[in-house]
């Protein structure tokens, strides 16, 4: 999935707060060793060898600019030294230098996904404002919210809704039939130029799913922590997402929309 400045990720369970930490860059941990010194020849051949795997397979989602990305790490890597890999790694992970045995050590999570996690929820509350990049839940009752309970949810207005808009939309765009009444042709003169923004796209079902199903970039659970990832396309993830995470849980589960950056 390509990415961009901010992510938005749905939280599932009560305890959102504690849950969206865990996996943020700026939740500090207690020192650990990130790295021994001695099994610094291990690592280096492992990364390596995962790079080499990302740059040959030919199933990966990649762009251009993300393998030029691989091979410039994967020459880098080869070049070095088993010891200026080790300092170079410890290095730019921020660690500091245990005196007695020299090990790389850090109190860094380890299992972060992105930084600067913020729910709107307060804000929205009090003034009105909504997240830059994250719109609040529709609620049955009118109402909209960051953070509500599944069955509070009105999906029908979050998922997959007026899709017949985008269809016309792409088909007078892409497709290049002609407007068939005045709120079309008003459609199409708001979009008729941004043929390269519909190049995103691998096809008609794609854009509409992407453009009215529900999804988030990451959903962060008490457990784990899902994204997708250079396995799975865009269109693949928005496709799945709703009956993947929504879907089959239940009714009184609490939803939490946060807005973050990407690391």
């Amino acid at each position: 999935m390509a990415k961009s400045v901010f992510k938005s990720i749905l939280v599932i369970g009560d305890n959102h707060e504690q849950i969206a930490k865990s996996f943020s860059a700026d939740t500090k941990v207690e020192p650990y060793v990130y790295m021994g010194i001695d099994d610094a020849p291990k690592k280096r051949k492992a990364d390596l060898k995962f790079l080499e795997n990302l740059i040959n397979n030919k199933t990966y989602v990649f762009d251009s600019y993300q393998k030029d990305i691989f091979g410039k790490l994967y020459r880098q890597y080869a070049k070095m030294t088993d010891f200026e890999y080790f300092v170079n790694k410890a290095t730019e992970y921020g660690c500091v230098f245990n005196e007695e045995n020299g090990d790389a050590m850090t109190d860094k999570n380890s299992n972060v996904f992105y930084c600067g996690e913020k729910c709107y929820q307060k804000i929205f509350l009090a003034t009105g404002e909504e997240a830059p990049c994250v719109n609040p839940f529709k609620l049955k009752d009118g109402t909209m919210s960051y953070s509500a309970k599944k069955g509070d949810i009105d999906w029908d207005l979050m998922h997959m809704y007026n899709t017949d808009t985008y269809k016309a939309v792409w088909e007078m765009v892409v497709d290049k039939r002609e407007p068939e009444n005045e709120d079309e042709k008003e459609l199409f003169e708001s979009m008729k130029n941004r043929i390269q923004y519909f190049r995103n796209f691998e096809n008609k079902e794609d854009y509409i799913t992407r453009s009215c199903a529900f999804w988030t970039h990451g959903v962060a659970t008490e457990f784990k922590y899902y994204e997708a990832d250079f396995k799975v396309s865009d269109g693949e993830w928005a496709k799945n997402y709703f009956d993947k995470f929504i879907a089959n849980i239940d009714d009184d589960v609490l939803l939490t929309l946060y807005e973050a950056r990407n690391i």
